[in-house]
């Protein structure tokens, strides 16, 4: 990157991609560190700048400070935040709008911090699961190589349109079989870079992962739950129903859910309930819209939609490990299946279909893109 002056990286004029990202873990970190200043008795505009000076992730550290000097300009949380919505979730702005409206900036930093410090242990679930399958990949990957370079051997390298010294050949193959993992790597990057600076790329990957078997049942519990989580919040903070519905429906993680639910707010703004609106969206299970309707007339969703919240989320959690636990044992036959498939059918003098390589590199790429993703 370069910057201006000597040390200050407030004044970077280049873009690192690696300060493109505040994480799971930072945002975790930074709920804890204001907490521990406000609940200490420093004011909220001073734990900005105290995180400001604490934090160790570049961007964190400058995002902290422009919010701290626009507080301290006397502009509202919600417009500081604002202009930050491309590294901050939507749900993070929302919550601290609420503590803003409510007072209430200890409790939901907790509430905060205990939703980023779950988001992080079911991020180590994941990881777990995807680099598993990467190395069972990349192990493929390597056997297909050793394959190839015998074949080479045997065959003749330049039968097989390759050069005839062994280390050029051996150059040559790893190009062709691990250039296209570089490829990928660099193309999830970029790709999930650009979906947390532009949300409307978001839109195709979100669908694609609410239709994806097992995966988007998961998704849609995630989001039921920071809509339950959102909706107690800001009813506690005493806004109107249709602020509530709004923001909670635009915190939930996911485009199109999001959209579904934010197309029936004009029933909530004319004063319709707001689990007729959830109703009619068709995106929250009936026991969940049940509860909800039953707080509303009994004045206790700060009560009853928490629970939801934690129930869902643990809902996820344990469905995640199981779901992991089920695919590591299975995931070295499934590779070794479709390796040995692919010799039979070529020994047998059948067409070995070119998908099997293309197949492996798209998974490498989606594996890569999910562990940047989360």
């Amino acid at each position: 990157r370069v910057a201006q002056g000597a040390g200050d990286d407030d004044a970077v004029l280049g873009i690192d991609l690696v300060e493109l990202r505040i994480g799971v873990r930072q945002l975790s970190f930074l709920c804890l560190q204001l907490q521990a200043y406000v609940d200490a008795g420093f004011p909220f505009t001073e734990a900005w700048r105290l995180m400001g000076q604490s934090s160790d992730h570049p961007r964190l550290r400058r995002l902290c400070r422009q919010i701290h000097l626009d507080l301290t300009a006397g502009r509202p949380l919600r417009e500081a935040l604002r202009p930050h919505e491309g590294a901050l979730p939507r749900f993070f702005i929302n919550m601290m709008t609420s503590a803003e409206r409510s007072g209430s900036y200890l409790g939901v930093l907790r509430t905060l911090q205990d939703h980023y410090a779950w988001l992080f242990s079911l991020k180590g679930e994941i990881l777990r699961a995807v680099t598993y399958l990467l190395a069972n990949l990349l192990l493929a990957k390597v056997v297909f190589l050793i394959r190839d370079f015998i074949l080479a051997g045997i065959d003749g390298a330049g039968n097989m349109g390759l050069p005839e010294r062994p280390a050029a050949t051996l150059a040559a193959m790893l190009a062709r079989h691990f250039g296209p993992v570089v490829i990928a790597i660099v193309a999830a990057w970029l790709l999930t870079t650009a979906m947390r600076e532009w949300r409307r790329l978001r839109t195709p990957v979100d669908l694609l992962a609410l239709t994806m078997p097992g995966a988007g049942g998961l998704l849609k519990k995630y989001c039921v739950a920071n809509f339950c989580r959102m909706y107690a919040t800001q009813t506690e903070a005493g806004l109107h129903p249709s602020n509530v519905y709004r923001d909670a429906a635009s915190s939930m993680g996911n485009v199109i859910l999001e959209r579904r639910l934010l197309a029936w707010q004009r029933f909530v703004d004319d004063g319709e309930p707001v689990s007729e609106a959830l109703r009619r969206a068709k995106v929250i299970s009936f026991e969940v819209l049940a509860l909800i309707e039953s707080s509303e007339h009994a004045a206790s969703a700060g009560d009853v939609l928490p629970r939801i919240a934690d129930f869902e989320a643990e809902q996820v959690r344990t469905e995640t490990r199981a779901a992991v636990k089920a695919m590591i044992p299975l995931m070295p036959f499934v590779i070794a299946g479709a390796f040995f498939g692919a010799s039979f059918l070529a020994r047998a003098g059948l067409p070995v279909p070119v998908s099997l390589v293309s197949f492996m590199d798209a998974a490498i790429f989606l594996v890569f893109f999910a562990i940047f993703l989360i």
